[in-house]
């Protein structure tokens, strides 16, 4: 045992946190980045094997290169120096329990079950695709955290224990390389490690099932009075069926543990990311007893096969008679990507988006640019046809919101309000003003992309801010008509994060709306009963991810099902989906390796478009005496929301350079490194300490039983450690970001309570309680002056206002379309951007007129990846202003194929 004190490298051990088979593991500090980490000291019979220790550093060093949420992050690899002598693996220090000791409380429940279920399948592939094979999966590598997130240990690892004669598992280890020996753990060993064969990844996935059953059962499947019995069992006895074990189990959950569990490596998964796919379209369904229905509902009463085939049959012909030629299965399955076909449609060098089928199915009108940051404009691609043919030629960008019913001219909206131009092109007409002032009451519309018409062109629809201050949906009906609120505001909020989202249903008669309540802290999709008078709103598709990111979605033509692109948690990569709205089943239709976005599908069904995006955030810097504009970060992964420190140069922001989007620090005298080990969440908005020392930041965590999504803001230490909140805030209040005081002892921060934005102030020591010190905010992040005496903020009229801290004076700055403001250094100046046109301006604090300094172009308009999360922040030259831009490539692709993929 190491006295407390003992160094191994840059690592101080302050504490045995036990023992196992390969060693003893420790609790010790990292002196380089003043973070707690586990140390695993390996025993001598390890270490005394020259093949053994080979495939220690070869493997432990190949899981250090991986970075992912489920499996446990490895930072180091070394040997402690004379007299120790041993090699030493460093890890992440985690806090909660094993599975194998949770599991002593007895079995944890199918829906709990298939939750980490579904994280260990996401770790195990994670693990397979560097070449990594686990061969040792078991409850007691497996980690439940404390948050429940899971963790998989120990990849790869030869261990020795003694041998038993009792029914207790026992680890058989050798070399690994020598024919005809066992390694595993004996309950958890697939068939042809029992035999002594090669074994691959899907001895991992037999090990996987036999922890799921235990999972659901509290039993082991294979278990036997004697390690070869046991062995036996494995090789010949198929697992009790779960129900006689003593727990209910669906039966979705078992057919896939029993495909696990197939005594030939062919007939299981073959691999996990196939496992985990499967998973994951089981959470996303129902874990009651009956068997699940994707698209339709199972008749009350217990069916007959015969019945059962009927009923198959009748809902295959409504299909076809209400969704075209599209034939919908009735239960949760894989689809058969290989049979869909892939056609480029649009490659116009601005990129495209939009993408709207007209009612005859022989057209599609879309967005695109005619050049890399020009205004996109509305274009018009007949199907039969090579290329596409811009109809409109404005100034500003504009998009396609839908066609009349006869296919005969195309309905568009920019930031000026909602026209229609001809399909064989022409002079637009106006058909509803939309700028505030206007006199129709349609101002405030939120984005030109959350504007729809209905099937019959009768109606319009928007998110809007209502009369009442709330965001909701207002209707104009016929367009053009002065718009009033939707009769039920069950969904309206007092304010929302990025672009809601409006489609009527083809057949007129609903209205989807997605957003992100920001008051009630959640990704929401409502059903809006059309006309109103049809019924009440209801909220449907309660499983999708919480992410604050709005999904782009596509109704299918029978009006029931839709096509959604949903962000994979963590990551900036989308997958497409098939939906029903009936029963908010779901299947996959994409792989979700890169970002594609607004699914659009043809009216027949069989064929849909979609765009692949490709975004980029970057960091300039923008000299405020010229204008010009410098990179400052430019990699071809994502750099968003920098901030500097006031005294120190030091540059935080947000970042995925190594997979997850986390909070990462530039300017340390060394290379950029990430602020904590692996993101638990999205990490957003950074605001550095005035001497660099500590940085707060927003946390999008793990989502809880009641789909909150939990951003928070937390407080770490620049050279790293665990980060503890800011705030002793109840759960229920949405935390973003904001700005430090001069002094490092305040923070000005943007809140969300009882669906008001408010802006508060409190001390940097964590766990404080708020000071309200404004309310009615817009969604904007504060800055605090360099002097102390005033924070600058955005109210909900986008008027931007200065308060003193305390409270007791402010100030009217004025009404500028700028998403953040920056103080100069002497406090006396605002710097602001804004316009498509990026126009930099100054203005003083205490009262003038703007002066433009600079247009930036279209290029270099403020972008973030998070809304809110553009900020402005003044470099350590006091000459410069640093922000995030964005440069993004969206291209249109065509899919045929569907419904042969969907009955495959």
């Amino acid at each position: 045992m190491l006295p407390n004190g003992t160094r191994l490298g840059p690592y101080e051990v302050t504490g045995l946190l036990g023992a196992g088979g390969m060693g003893e593991v420790y609790r010790a500090s990292d002196s380089r980045l003043g973070r707690e980490v586990a140390i695993k000291l390996l025993d001598t019979a390890v270490a005394a094997d020259p093949e053994r220790l080979r495939r220690f550093e070869q493997e432990a060093r190949a899981l250090a290169a991986l970075n992912h949420p489920n499996l446990m992050a490895v930072f180091d690899v070394g040997t402690a120096a004379a007299p120790i002598g041993a090699p030493y693996l460093v890890t992440e220090l985690l806090v909660g329990e094993s599975l194998q000791a949770r599991l002593q409380a007895g079995p944890v429940g199918a829906r709990k079950a298939v939750e980490w279920a579904r994280q260990i399948a996401a770790g195990l592939a994670a693990a397979h695709e560097h070449g990594i094979v686990h061969r040792d999966l078991k409850p007691a590598n497996i980690f439940v955290c404390h948050d429940g997130r899971i963790k998989i240990l120990d990849f790869g690892l030869a261990k020795v224990t003694q041998r038993t004669t009792s029914g207790e598992d026992v680890t058989l280890a050798s070399g690994a390389t020598t024919p005809g020996m066992t390694l595993g753990t004996v309950g958890y060993m697939a068939p042809e490690q029992v035999r002594g064969e090669p074994a691959d990844a899907r001895a991992d996935i037999f090990a996987f099932g036999v922890v799921l059953y235990e999972m659901l059962t509290g039993t082991k499947p294979f278990h036997r009075s004697t390690s070869a019995d046991t062995m036996t069992a494995i090789l010949r006895d198929d697992p009790a069926e779960m129900a006689g074990a003593g727990a209910p189990v669906p039966p979705g959950i078992e057919r896939i543990l029993r495909r696990c569990l197939e005594k030939q490596p062919q007939q299981r998964f073959q691999s996990a990311s196939d496992l985990a796919f499967a998973l994951e379209d089981l959470s996303a369904g129902s874990h009651s007893g009956a068997r699940p229905a994707l698209f339709g509902s199972m008749p009350p009463q217990a069916a007959s096969a015969g019945t059962m085939w009927r009923w198959l049959a009748l809902a295959a012909i409504a299909a076809l008679v209400t969704g075209g030629a599209l034939v919908f299965m009735l239960w949760p399955h894989p689809v058969n990507l290989g049979l869909l076909h892939y056609t480029p449609f649009s490659f116009e060098p601005g990129g495209q988006s939009h993408p709207i089928w007209s009612p005859d199915g022989k057209a599609v009108a879309f967005a695109a640019g005619a050049a890399a940051n020009a205004p996109l404009q509305v274009y018009l691609r007949y199907v039969a046809a090579e290329t596409a043919t811009p109809l409109t030629h404005l100034d500003q960008s504009a998009v396609p919101i839908g066609w009349a019913p006869d296919s005969s001219r195309i309905y568009f909206a920019d930031e000026n309000g909602v026209y229609f131009v001809s399909a064989t092109g022409g002079q637009p007409t106006l058909v509803l003003d939309t700028t505030q002032g206007s006199g129709k009451g349609f101002g405030n519309v939120n984005g030109i992309g959350s504007l729809a018409l209905s099937p019959d062109a009768a109606a319009l629809v928007a998110s809007w801010k209502e009369p009442n201050g709330k965001i909701g949906v207002g209707v104009s009906a016929p367009p053009g008509s002065a718009p009033v609120p939707y009769p039920s505001q069950a969904f309206a909020s007092a304010d929302i994060l990025n672009q809601p989202l409006v489609a009527f249903a083809p057949d007129g008669r609903s209205i989807l709306l997605m957003q992100h309540s920001a008051d009630r802290g959640r990704d929401e999709a409502w059903l809006l009963p059309w006309p109103a008078s049809n019924g009440k709103p209801r909220p449907v598709l309660p499983w999708q991810p919480q992410l604050g990111i709005t999904p782009t979605f596509s109704w299918m033509p029978d009006s029931r099902h839709l096509l959604l692109s949903l962000y994979e948690p963590g990551s900036l990569e989308t997958r497409l989906w098939l939906a029903s709205i009936d029963n908010n089943q779901r299947i996959a239709l994409s792989a979700g390796d890169r970002a594609l976005q607004e699914p659009a599908a043809a009216p027949k069904g069989d064929e849909f478009l979609y765009a692949d995006e490709d975004i980029n955030y970057d960091v300039v810097n923008i000299n405020l005496t010229t204008g010009t504009v410098t990179p400052l970060l430019a990699t071809l992964r994502n750099e968003s929301s920098p901030a500097w420190a006031e005294h120190a140069p030091v540059l935080a922001y947000s970042g995925n350079r190594t997979g997850p989007q986390q909070i990462w620090l530039h300017g340390l005298n060394g290379p950029d490194r990430p602020l904590t080990s692996a993101a638990i969440g999205l990490e957003l908005n950074p605001s550095p300490s005035p001497d660099g020392s500590r940085v707060v930041y927003a946390r999008l965590d793990n989502v809880s039983s009641d789909r909150r999504s939990r951003y928070q803001l937390w407080i770490a230490a620049a050279g790293g450690g665990s980060a503890v909140r800011l705030t002793n805030n109840a759960a229920d209040v949405f935390e973003i970001g904001g700005a430090w005081s001069p002094d490092g002892s305040q923070f000005a921060a943007l809140q969300f309570r009882n669906s008001k934005a408010e802006l508060v102030t409190l001390s940097t020591g964590g766990q404080a309680t708020p000071k309200l010190l404004a309310a009615n905010l817009g969604t904007y992040l504060p800055s605090w002056s360099p002097t102390g005496d005033w924070i600058a903020y955005r109210d909900q009229d986008d008027v931007w206002k200065l308060i003193a801290p305390d409270g007791r004076k402010k100030l009217n700055v004025g009404k500028f379309d700028t998403p953040a403001l920056a103080f100069s250094r002497d406090g006396r100046t605002l710097y602001g951007v804004e316009g498509a046109a990026a126009e930099l301006f100054s203005v003083p604090v205490a009262g003038g007129p703007k002066h433009v300094i600079a247009k930036l172009g279209a290029a270099n308009k403020p972008q973030s990846l998070s809304n809110p999360g553009i900020r402005f922040t003044m470099a350590p030259d006091g000459q410069t202003l640093t922000y995030s831009i964005s440069t993004s490539t969206s291209n249109l692709w065509l899919v045929n194929g569907l419904a042969q993929a969907i009955k495959q």
